[in-house]
């Protein structure tokens, strides 16, 4: 079941969940809260030390991705981690040169500029998060004329991202994005949050791998609470 919480900014939202949190630690209920991953220790910080102490070990306060690594860890999965910022520029710096003389519109030359490396990465980033593969940029290129500019790009960018992806696989197993995609799979056979009730809060759009889990969590809670900044609505 899902329930939400709309309004405005600053209309209680968050205070209306935090107190629906602290019902379920005094009942012994087992729940989940999460949030943005660089607002958990702010959420740990406030909310634990007024909640029950029975709440530390039934209450889990967690970002998607170390949801990720929660489900991975019990289930027998992989927890890898995600390269750093300066890895990932190094990554598709690499990648960029190496695939020099295949590329069309995207030639770096002899050495990639940091802007190009800086724009291929936020592509990169942009399809993880739309679940958009390279095979899929090859298909809308094939159906586009051989001298439409489009094509051109979209096959550059194909090659250029199946490439960096393979780099961050072999050294990291994938990136935070394709563990969510992986993680609603595992969900679909581990019924994970079963008997839990699920929380969400402060987050003002979700990717489509974030979309995955958020359906499997529907499906095996007892109910998924989502707060939504809506203007001119109130608690529902």
């Amino acid at each position: 079941m899902l329930k939400l919480i709309c309004g405005p900014s600053g209309s209680g939202k968050s205070y209306v969940l935090r107190e629906r949190i602290r019902r379920d630690m005094e009942a012994g209920q087992r729940a989940f809260l999460i949030v943005p991953e660089q607002q958990v220790y702010f959420y740990e910080q406030e909310l634990l030390p007024v909640l029950p102490g029975s709440a530390g070990r039934i209450l889990k306060i967690v970002g998607f991705r170390r949801l990720a690594e929660l489900v991975f860890r019990e289930t027998g999965g992989l927890t890898e981690t995600d390269p750093d910022e300066g890895l990932r520029t190094l990554f598709m710096w690499q990648n960029l040169r190496e695939l020099s003389p295949l590329l069309s519109e995207y030639r770096p030359g002899d050495r990639p500029d940091q802007s190009l490396t800086a724009l291929m990465l936020s592509v990169s980033d942009e399809m993880h998060a739309g679940g958009v593969s390279p095979a899929a940029l090859e298909g809308a290129a094939g159906k586009l004329p051989e001298d439409d500019p489009l094509r051109t790009k979209l096959l550059d960018l194909s090659l250029i991202t199946a490439a960096y992806d393979g780099l961050v696989t072999e050294r990291f197993g994938g990136n935070s994005a394709d563990r969510l995609f992986r993680l609603g799979r595992v969900l679909r056979t581990c019924p994970f949050f079963r008997g839990s009730r699920v929380y969400l809060d402060s987050f003002t759009d979700f990717t489509e791998g974030e979309y995955a889990v958020l359906g499997e969590m529907l499906r095996q809670a007892e109910h998924v609470t989502v707060t939504l900044d809506c203007m001119g609505l109130s608690d529902h």
